[in-house]
């Protein structure tokens, strides 16, 4: 299974790059979902913009591959994503935001063991 972080957004109403901010006395968000992933990932790939591809890059060191969207794609969301690592390879994926600090290996373990499932959130659902 391949690790997929979703890094590549443009935190227009946060306000500064989501995957590379930080809260206080904690990694980066990138940094806390990539870890999240290894223990369950033969590989973990981060799919980010061009804006912040180096910096993520220097967080991750050699822990992810850091990719972006494919060119016609770029910046048009999530599924631009997905796309790019499937064209990768990647046959089976387990997804984690970049932006979900509290999310942890635990719950992806559990989450990975119910393929083509999803989660109720306050009326919401959610594919897993």
């Amino acid at each position: 299974m391949i690790g997929l972080v979703l890094a590549g957004g443009q935190s227009r109403r946060f306000g500064v790059d989501k995957a590379t901010y930080a809260l206080p006395g904690h990694p980066a968000n990138v940094v806390s979902a990539v870890k999240r992933l290894l223990p369950l990932c033969e590989q973990v790939i981060v799919v980010a913009n061009p804006a912040n591809q180096r910096q993520i890059q220097a967080l991750v060191g050699d822990r992810a591959t850091v990719i972006l969207d494919p060119e016609p794609f770029l910046g048009e969301g999530p599924v631009a994503g997905i796309l790019a690592a499937c064209q990768s390879g990647a046959k089976e994926l387990l997804l984690s935001p970049c932006d979900y600090p509290n999310l942890t290996t635990q719950s992806m373990r559990v989450l990975a063991g119910q393929p083509m499932r999803y989660l109720q959130v306050a009326g919401k659902n959610h594919y897993t």
